[in-house]
């Protein structure tokens, strides 16, 4: 997500409830990943021929990609970015 966090950057992350039902089109969240892996990415939530997550970064470098989800939804969002932070030594 690099610009927005950089590596090794603090966030806070808002695992209310309601932060994991209801997406929010274009805001960042912690996501599972089918497979497991735990990413931080803006997300789209398509409901098309079920229901899929258009998974966005601010980095360039990568391209949007979407996967199909199975609720309960909240599996693979496990809350908003509501700040982040840098550490200071």
């Amino acid at each position: 997500m690099v610009p927005t966090i950089n590596p090794g950057e603090l966030i806070l992350v808002d695992t209310w409830e309601s932060e994991r039902l209801e997406i929010q089109d274009g805001k960042i969240y912690l996501v599972r990943m089918p497979d497991g892996m735990i990413t931080v990415k803006r997300l789209i939530l398509k409901q098309d021929k079920g229901v899929s997550l258009v998974c966005l970064s601010d980095n360039p470098s990568f391209k949007p990609f979407k996967f199909q989800v199975e609720m309960p939804l909240q599996w693979y969002i496990l809350g908003r970015i509501r700040w982040v932070g840098r550490e200071i030594d």
